[in-house]
């Protein structure tokens, strides 16, 4: 019986009512090429396991939507449905088994055969799409890598810059200050040396006042004399002072100006350094959007290419099932599944059930 079963890869194709109305209609003789059916014995048992792999499909729907529903009183009642159908097939098929005999073998082999072949030719294109589909993996994964090293470098660039750039305003800055220093040690000892020369104006003014003193009390004439010398050194030390303090002055306000141009200097660096590192910035943001485009671009490619690869397998079975229907005018018990899940639904589930039930237990 096993072998009986397996040997018969066809189903027939029976139509179902209408969703609207769940009128059930039945399909017109189904007609079997000559070669296959010399006998009528044959024809009628191709006929049988046609009607029980339709009517099983019908009832694994019916019982799919029961239990959909949650109705398991109608879950039950399609089970021992379905134990009614197999029991009565197994039985009119052991009948015909004895009847055809050797016949039945032969149709049997020549049916395992085909149905090696097509196993044998699908393998084969399993395996060549599953070579196209590493193929590609690879080639996705090897550019990805080279995307990657590219983004890795430009990074290690950009920090390379930014260290330079770091270093360089770190020296202008230790110079700018060392310049102050400078400046600051200049202006500290001219200011030493102004002191130093009042101390000394000052006692050089304390010798000439004692002298002028004595010499005052030596003679009244000498003293003016001395006096006017006095006022007279007085007024050139006061000139000597001025033009020493004005030196001074015009010392600090070179150096303030010295250090305000190095400053401006070392803004004018950073506004140029903060510029070069936005700009290899926005390089790198435009290096990574085309780097994105490009990745999905691939992406769509591959999407395209399987798309493609799944109607040309679509297109082949198809065609397989075509050229198999034209040999046996049955269709594929997949194909009869399908049937029945298009043609059963919630609204004539009933109106079906009742017409098998009755349908199998006259049988």
């Amino acid at each position: 019986m096993k072998r009986l079963t397996t040997g018969l890869w066809v189903a027939s194709v029976i139509a179902v009512g209408a969703a609207t109305g769940g009128a059930w209609a039945e399909s017109p003789p189904v007609s079997i090429s000559t070669a296959q059916t010399a006998d009528a014995d044959l024809t009628a048992a191709m006929e049988d396991e046609g009607y029980f792999r339709h009517r099983q499909a019908m009832l694994a729907r019916l019982h799919e939507l029961a239990k959909e529903r949650g109705n398991a009183e109608r879950v039950r009642e399609v089970e021992a449905l379905r134990g009614t159908l197999k029991a009565t097939h197994a039985t009119r098929m052991e009948r015909h088994k004895k009847r055809l005999g050797a016949r039945w073998e032969r149709f049997t082999d020549r049916a395992r055969e085909r149905r090696d072949d097509a196993r044998d030719r699908a393998e084969d294109h399993r395996d060549r799409a599953r070579a196209r589909h590493e193929r590609a993996r690879d080639r996705v994964d090897d550019r990805r890598d080279r995307v990657k090293s590219r983004h890795d470098q430009a990074r290690d660039r950009a920090q390379n810059h930014r260290d330079h750039a770091k270093a360089r305003h770190e020296r202008v800055h230790d110079r700018a200050e060392n310049r102050r220093d400078h400046a600051k040690a200049r202006h500290e000892r001219v200011h030493d040396r102004a002191e130093n020369h009042r101390d000394r104006g000052k006692a050089r003014h304390e010798r000439v006042h004692d002298r002028a003193e004595n010499h005052r009390d030596r003679g009244k004439a000498r003293h003016e004399r001395a006096q006017t010398r006095a006022e007279n050194h007085r007024d050139r030390g006061q000139a000597r002072h001025d033009r020493a303090h004005d030196r001074a002055q015009n010392h600090r306000d070179h150096a303030k100006t010295r250090h305000d141009r190095a400053r401006d200097r070392a803004i004018d660096h950073r506004d140029r350094v903060k510029a070069r590192h936005e700009r290899g910035k926005d390089r790198a943001r435009d290096h990574r959007d085309r780097a994105e485009n490009r990745h999905e671009r691939v992406v769509d490619k591959l999407e395209t290419k399987r798309a493609k690869a799944n109607e040309r397998r679509d297109s082949i079975r198809e065609r397989w099932q075509d050229h198999h229907r034209g040999r046996s005018g049955i269709l594929s018990a997949n194909e009869a599944r399908d049937a029945a899940r298009s043609t059963v639904n919630a609204d004539n589930a009933e109106a079906i059930f009742q017409r098998l039930r009755s349908e199998i237990t006259r049988r």
